[in-house]
């Protein structure tokens, strides 16, 4: 699963983590905070999925294999 990069980010945007629905800020992806790119849409960018680092680590604790 990728990480969303810094490049095009502006800090007044925002995204929603698809798990537990926080908002991240531009400001906190430049500020180098991580958030993980679920489902990407090339014809509609702003229906990306993405999922934020707490709930990523939870996710690869329940569904990676050991």
């Amino acid at each position: 699963m990728a990480i969303l990069s810094k490049v095009g980010i502006h800090s007044d945007m925002s995204f929603r983590c698809c798990d537990c629905g926080d908002t991240i800020t531009g400001q906190q992806i430049l500020d180098g905070e991580h958030l993980h790119i679920v489902e990407i849409s090339r014809e509609d960018p702003p229906t990306w999925v993405f999922r934020c680092a707490c709930c990523h680590a939870e996710w690869l604790e329940k569904f990676r294999p050991e």
